[in-house]
């Protein structure tokens, strides 16, 4: 962004590890001397304007995710240490975790205003890799068997698809692009569960991205909802929740043939629902996010609906609930590590703007 007098281009940078804010003197199309600190950390914004004055005009992000990392005990999934950010980055700016199938890896996004970049970090030494996206809308993002690749649902070039990304070459393709609610990447190479939408119902189809075959499993009531699909970490059944006039179910999808499907009936309120994030590495136990505390008690009177909540194991076979302690309040979600010894947790608020003026902000530069 130019200043108002033609000067300087203002721009961000976050490679020292947050985001600053740097002026370039520009004469005659080009650069003149070095890039100038305005200021070292000026928060997750976005530049709108300056005035004559040197006052600056951003809007600045309030509020968002963050993605925090524990130990666990592979038996009990409950947490052995302290959670710990997994970027070093402004608050508020980590999502979606997602563990890469042999475990050394975890993918997150991180959304700065409108910029969105994907982050590779290793489990072994800590390192980073980012890869900045052009694209403003990126949902859900999984692994792919072989550790090589991302499955996402995003818009690119205009269309809202299911896209893979390459992780040593950046490269983008488009693997579905015909409309679908859900997915849901299986163990093993090219199959996909998706949720779509037909005749007033939820069908839920099996999909083989490499030959294009595609099975309808399960075909859900009309007006029924269903929430997003949970795979086994054998990729042997399918988990989700639904709700329907007799209440909320979590059902389990088996998927070799003839595809048979069980129900968990936990109550009989639609309004209270256990949203599946992660099985346990023995597969005995579903952890879901419930909207209550970790009593069980409703949110207080007046809070609304919030999307975030807390995180419960569910037996699959008995429906016995047990709370999972964290000590980072309201959370979005979790994933659990392929070897059970670590878990990634989603936390945050829901995320607004603000206009925000700053008094003297370009008093460093020269005239």
């Amino acid at each position: 962004m130019w200043t108002s007098d033609g000067k300087y281009v203002l721009f961000i940078s976050s490679r020292s590890g947050t985001n600053a804010l740097w002026a370039q003197r520009v004469q005659n199309g080009r650069s003149v001397g070095a890039p100038i600190l305005v200021d070292p950390d000026v928060g997750n914004v976005l530049l709108l304007g300056t005035t004559d004055t040197g006052a600056l005009f951003v809007r600045r992000s309030i509020g968002g995710r963050d993605v925090h990392m524990a130990d666990t005990d592979p038996q009990t999934v409950s947490l052995t240490s302290q959670p710990r950010r997994v970027s070093n980055r402004s608050v508020g700016t980590a999502e979606s975790p997602a563990w890469s199938p042999d475990g050394r890896y975890i993918a997150y996004l991180r959304r700065e205003d409108e910029r969105l970049t994907i982050v590779v970090k290793s489990i072994v030494d800590g390192t980073d890799r980012e890869f900045p996206l052009r694209f403003v809308f990126a949902q859900k993002r999984q692994w792919e068997p072989g550790s090589g690749s991302l499955v996402f649902r995003g818009v690119v070039d205009g269309k809202t698809a299911l896209h893979r990304f390459t992780i040593d070459s950046g490269r983008i393709t488009t693997l579905w692009e015909k409309p679908y609610l859900a997915h849901e990447v299986l163990p093993q190479r090219g199959l996909v569960l998706l949720t779509q939408q037909q005749d007033g119902a939820r069908i839920i189809t099996l999909n083989n991205l490499e030959t294009g075959e595609k099975t309808a499993i399960r075909r859900l009531p009309a007006k029924s909802f269903s929430t997003d699909l949970v795979i086994s970490p054998r990729g042997d059944v399918a988990a989700y929740g639904a709700t329907g006039p007799a209440g909320f179910t979590l059902e389990f999808l088996d998927l070799v043939i003839p595809y048979k499907s069980r129900e968990l009936r936990l109550w009989s309120s639609p309004a209270d629902f256990a949203t599946p994030v992660a099985w346990s590495p023995d597969s005995r136990e579903l952890i879901v996010q419930r909207q209550v505390n970790e009593k069980g008690d409703p949110a207080l009177p007046g809070r609304g609906l919030s999307p975030g909540g807390t995180l419960w194991l569910v037996d699959v076979n008995t429906g016995k609930m047990r709370a999972l302690p964290t000590p980072l309040g309201e959370l979005f979600g979790a994933r659990v590590s392929p070897d059970g010894r670590h878990i990634a947790i989603e936390t945050g608020t829901l995320q607004t703007s603000e206009i925000w003026t700053i008094e003297n902000a370009l008093a460093v530069l020269p005239p």
